[in-house]
């Protein structure tokens, strides 16, 4: 039987008071997630009927205890302990046209553009739904969003999990390299690469508006970086349906036609 939601709730009250998480706890913690891993498989199959290749994991006990206490959230309120990526080569109107896709296959599902509200350099459009009750996160994000927030974890994993939350780097006075020139300190680096993501909002901008220009510094930086961190290609954004009912300027001009980005 599925856990309640006053079960869930006095779980997530003893997680984020326990400097020990006892064993009982993780055991209903795990419980949990099993019901929401059921949750995510459902909903990568329809993400696939879409003509897409999502990627899904579920939030570890580690993960989910920090969130917990670092700040006011309820465990109910975490909607993100099961989540999928989908990364497609795409034009800004074509991640708008992709996400609003999505919503049509998850009804009732809440949408937040981080392309308008990002989070510390972070951009992507998230798509919350609950299946079986279980909520599941969905990002969605073009190559170059993902290849910065990648490369942010990357950075984090090295010098200090908070940067993910816009934290300085640990020891941010050490250097960052000797092969860079003039020398950077990690802190300066940290700074730099902060200022990209607003470059590449820019270069995103542009090539939505069919003003690609295959010189860009910036455009080149993230292929460099997607072959130094060994990323996987990333696909070109599929062909998508289109409902006969649907709203002007939505996808296409002919109804049961598709989008092909």
């Amino acid at each position: 039987m599925p856990l309640s939601g006053n079960q869930i709730d006095s779980l997530g009250k003893r997680l984020k008071a326990s400097d020990q998480v006892a064993t009982d706890d993780l055991d209903l913690l795990e419980e949990l997630l099993s019901e929401h891993a059921a949750a995510l498989l459902a909903l990568e199959d329809r993400l696939r009927s879409l003509g897409l290749s999502p990627h899904g994991r579920l939030k570890t006990s580690r993960t989910i205890v920090e969130k917990l206490q670092r700040g006011p959230l309820s465990l109910r309120g975490v909607h993100d302990l099961a989540g999928t990526r989908v990364v497609h080569k795409m034009t800004l109107d074509q991640h708008t046209e992709l996400s609003e896709a999505i919503l049509r296959v998850c009804p009732g599902a809440k949408l937040l553009d981080r392309r308008v509200q990002p989070s510390h350099g972070y951009r992507a459009v998230h798509v919350n739904t609950k299946v079986d009750g279980r909520w599941v996160e969905i990002q969605l994000r073009t190559l170059y969003q993902d290849t910065w927030a990648q490369t942010t974890e990357w950075f984090a994993d090295r010098w200090g999990r908070q940067m993910r939350y816009g934290h300085a780097p640990n020891d941010p006075d050490a250097p960052f390299g000797a092969q860079t020139s003039p020398p950077y300190t990690r802190g300066e680096a940290w700074a730099i690469w902060l200022r990209l993501s607003d470059q590449i909002k820019q270069v995103e901008a542009d090539e939505n508006a069919g003003s690609i220009d295959p010189e860009n510094l910036v455009r080149k930086a993230v292929y460099v970086m997607r072959d130094a961190l060994t990323l996987p290609d990333v696909p070109t954004a599929p062909a998508l349906p289109l409902p006969s009912n649907r709203g002007p300027g939505v996808l296409g001009e002919e109804d049961g036609g598709t989008v092909t980005p």
